[in-house]
């Protein structure tokens, strides 16, 4: 948790807040080096963001009633953490809002970014990882999509765009947020399209894809199906 320390322009309140891995049993050596790795990154986030909210508040209008609670804030948090076989799993719950509904958080955003390690290389797993190809599961993805949307919202128009096989197979083996987001199931795989896949979309879109639909290039390493 951060506090603003720097001098104010009037009353308001101001923080941040970014999560802290520990293993003081030192079970996964290689796992802690990446969270350690995430914990700096987002540390070092929630100081930017800090110092962006600073900016916007410093510079809002002096249109304000002074019985009015001003304040602004973001948090890097994590939830819903877990170890499933060799995957250490976890999101990153991120929001940030200001009062007075100023800059780009405005009056609230908020979202999520998962993340899936391999607990004994400290690798962050992308969606390519659970598969024997990148391009074959790119190559199934885009054909899911492309027969499930209609042309009728933005949406649709966009899996049907001409470039999106290209935007698939760009997403598939990088992590979230550039990439696609995946959660385990224990029937199959829910999918997080990336934020600049759909920029007209509100929220991420999802889609759900099922093991036995994806027997023939599932990789047996993280995901075992009978």
């Amino acid at each position: 948790h951060i506090e603003c320390s720097w001098e104010k322009a009037y009353d308001y309140s101001l923080h941040t807040s970014y999560f802290v891995f520990s293993d003081p049993e030192n079970r996964y050596p290689e796992l802690m080096k990446t969270l350690e790795d995430l914990s700096e990154k987002y540390r070092q986030l929630a100081e930017e963001t800090l110092l962006a909210d600073y900016e916007i508040m410093q510079n809002a209008p002096k249109s304000r009633r002074k019985e009015d609670r001003i304040f602004a804030y973001s948090l890097y948090a994590v939830d819903q953490w877990q170890m499933r076989g060799n995957i250490f799993s976890f999101l990153v719950s991120t929001g940030r809002m200001n009062t007075l509904g100023l800059g780009d958080p405005g009056y609230g955003k908020y979202g999520y970014i998962r993340y899936l390690i391999d607990a004994e290389t400290g690798k962050i797993l992308t969606l390519a990882d659970f598969f024997t190809d990148p391009e074959a599961i790119a190559a199934f993805l885009t054909e899911k999509m492309v027969n499930s949307f209609g042309t009728h919202n933005a949406s649709g128009r966009r899996v049907h765009a001409a470039d999106f096989p290209e935007a698939i197979a760009a997403a598939v083996d990088v992590p979230e947020p550039e990439g696609i987001g995946v959660s385990i199931d224990y029937d199959g795989l829910t999918l997080w399209m990336p934020l600049w896949m759909f920029p007209e979309d509100d929220s991420q879109l999802m889609e759900i894809v099922y093991y036995d639909e994806m027997q023939e290039i599932l990789d047996g390493k993280y995901i075992f199906v009978r």
